[in-house]
């Protein structure tokens, strides 16, 4: 049980660290194109809405993208990690948090 509880305030604590760093980067950052910053800025909406599904599409189509920059591919990864994390998924959301 402590243990499960520390993996979740891990999870907790990086998931804060990177929401802060997201709302800037995705206000203007030089390395998001449009296309990407829209699609993720709609699954954001999406899991504020608690429509999962439609997130996990949202952040799958961008995921397809062959040509993501850095700052592209921590983003999407941080808002898979983000939706993970609200649907209670937290191995799930700690893998994704890895790959930022």
């Amino acid at each position: 049980m402590a243990r499960r509880f520390a993996h979740i305030l891990i999870v907790a604590v990086l998931m804060l660290m990177l929401m802060l760093t997201t709302g800037t980067a995705l206000a203007g950052g030089p390395t998001i194109r449009q296309k990407v910053y829209e699609k993720l800025s709609r699954a954001q909406e999406a899991v504020e809405a608690q429509e999962y599904d439609k997130a996990n599409r949202l952040l799958e189509d961008v995921a397809k993208y062959k040509d993501l920059s850095p700052n592209e591919t921590a983003q999407l990864y941080n808002a898979f990690g983000y939706t993970y994390f609200n649907q209670e998924r937290y191995a799930d959301a700690a893998q994704a948090y890895e790959k930022v």
